[in-house]
This record gives C-alpha cells, structure tokens and sequence, in this order.
C-alpha cells in the first residue's frame, strides 16, 4: 500500500494534473487532405463545413465536476480507487485517438486532501485494456512517485 503524510497542499493541484499519455493516432490523422491544403493556398481560408456527429465517446472531463472542499480540521486517511480505461475517442473531426485515462477521462478526477493528511491510493486495471498501468504521484516518496508499486497489468488491482 502507498501512504504518504501529505506535507504540502501541492499535492491536490499535482495530482489533479495526473493524467495519462496516449498510445497513438489513427493512421487518418496522418493522412493530410492535399486538397484541402491548397483550397487554403488558393482562397485564403479553408472551407467551412457543417460539424458531424460523432458516435466515439467524450473523454474530455467537465472543468466544474471538483470535490467538495474540505471542512474538517485534523488530518485523516483518504482513500482513491483510481480506474485505468483505455478509450479510442475523437480527437477532431474524423481523428481518433487511442487515451489512456483514469475513470474515462482526462484529465482523470481531481483528488483533494489536505496538508497531513494519509493518502491510499489504489489502481484498478481491467482485464479489458491492453497494457500496464500506474500511478506517477509527484508528491510521494520513493521512485518514480510511487508508479512502480502502483504498475498494474490488466486484470491487476495494485494499491
């Protein structure tokens, strides 16, 4: 289990931040319109074109959905379950890419906690996804912030 003595509010703001890379594009997205490149040479502007719907998921967390704040006043133990989803989701209009995020998001959810405060953090890995996971806790001792006892393959749960 990681536990840590919170020693600096920083840590809420880090690990709002944590978030996951991506593990690519789809080969559209690397694909250039020639067309289009010189529709923009030729007028000046690019074409205008209605939006089209999609039927890939939002990843795209709501900036207001934040944790109540805080109101108690002595310390406590914490506790995140942190979900690892792997997500192929628009990333423009006819772009997909492959998002590795926490509970289907990015960024994942905002953990709050105050300064003492005990954090136990545990990562649930499904079998579903297709590679390891963790978590890089910028404020947590030991290395890599604690991703290493954290690395979770799929089907894993490490806390």
């Amino acid at each position: 289990m990681i536990t840590k003595r919170i020693r600096s509010a920083v840590f809420a703001a880090v690990v709002a931040a944590v978030t996951v890379g991506a593990i690519g594009c789809s080969p559209a997205a690397a694909t250039p319109d020639p067309g289009a490149a010189l529709a923009v040479k030729r007028i000046g502007a690019a074409p205008i074109e209605a939006a089209h719907p999609t039927t890939q998921p939002n990843v795209a967390r709501d900036p207001s959905i934040v944790p109540p704040p805080i109101t108690r006043t002595e310390p406590t133990t914490v506790e995140f379950t942190l979900t690892a989803k792997e997500v192929t989701a628009e990333l423009a209009d006819g772009v997909t890419y492959d998002f590795w995020t926490f509970d289907g998001t990015v960024p994942g959810p905002m953990l709050r906690v105050m300064e003492g405060d005990t954090v136990k953090v545990t990562l649930v890995n499904p079998k579903e996804n297709k590679v390891g996971h963790n978590v890089d806790l910028h404020a947590v001792n030991g290395p890599g912030g604690g991703a290493a006892v954290l690395n979770a393959n799929p089907g894993e749960t490490r806390c």
